[in-house]
């Protein structure tokens, strides 16, 4: 089974809407949830190192 996915820019505006319209079409055909994941492994964030949760989620 493959999982629809997207790449999106999240300083960008556009792509944010667009993306949030992508997900709401998800939903809308059986869609359970979305995972959100940082593109480098290892990414700095405001508090500090960004780590993967268990189940692919993103916590600070």
């Amino acid at each position: 089974m493959t999982s629809n996915y997207r790449v999106v820019d999240l300083a960008n505006e556009g792509e944010r809407v667009i993306a949030c319209e992508w997900w709401r079409e998800q939903i809308a055909r059986g869609g359970e949830r979305m995972v959100v994941k940082p593109i480098e492994f290892l990414v700095r964030g405001g508090g500090g190192m960004v780590a993967r949760a268990r189940n692919g989620a993103v916590t600070h």
